[in-house]
Formats: structure tokens, C-alpha cells, sequence
């Protein structure tokens, strides 16, 4: 499973539009930004619409210091420490192609 750039859903959204999921004791919830990931993702979209490519934007971010979606939780994979910390192409378009 691809690192999401958003957190846990929130509960504080307010009740759902849905009467018949109001009645089942449902709420209606949104995804908060996630603190670590979402300048990534803002910045991976920035460059983009400027038309640069995956792997000019993948660099781009590397030489900026920002850490890969791998190095951002290294707990999740260990088998990666030290060789993951620069963002790859391919990385970006997962990034690119994720719902959230």
C-alpha cells in the first residue's frame, strides 16, 4: 500500500447528508492533511502543472531535503534505511495516482 498523504478521517465534519445514514447513527467525515507528507505533495503537484516531468520533479525534491514517502516512516520499512532517503519517478507517479 502506497504512504497517503492524509491522516486519519476526521470525525468533526458534522452529521451526514444522508437521512437514511443519519438514522443509522453515521457522520459525515473528511481527511485532514497529513503534517509530514502534504508539503511533498503540494510541491509535486506545483511542479507539474509548470510541466516538468517525474523525474525532474523526483530530483528536485531529493535536492531540496524533502524525504521520500519510505523515509518519511522508516518504521513501516526497514528493509530501506539509508538507500531510500531520495524521492524516485516512480514514486512521484504513485503519488500522483492515489485517491487521497
Amino acid at each position: 500500500m502506497a504512504a497517503r498523504p492524509t491522516g486519519p478521517a476526521s470525525p468533526t465534519a458534522g452529521p451526514h447528508p444522508n437521512p437514511g445514514r443519519v438514522a443509522d447513527g453515521k457522520r459525515l467525515h473528511r481527511l485532514e492533511p497529513e503534517p509530514v507528507k502534504a508539503p511533498v505533495v503540494r510541491r509535486i503537484s506545483a511542479e507539474l502543472v509548470r510541466d516538468e516531468g517525474l523525474r525532474s520533479i523526483a530530483d528536485m525534491i531529493t535536492a531540496d531535503g524533502l524525504l521520500s514517502p519510505s523515509a518519511n516512516v522508516p518504521a513501516r520499512n526497514p528493509h530501506r534505511r539509508g538507500s531510500s532517503v531520495a524521492l524516485r519517478h516512480k514514486a512521484v507517479r504513485v503519488i500522483l495516482g492515489s485517491e487521497r
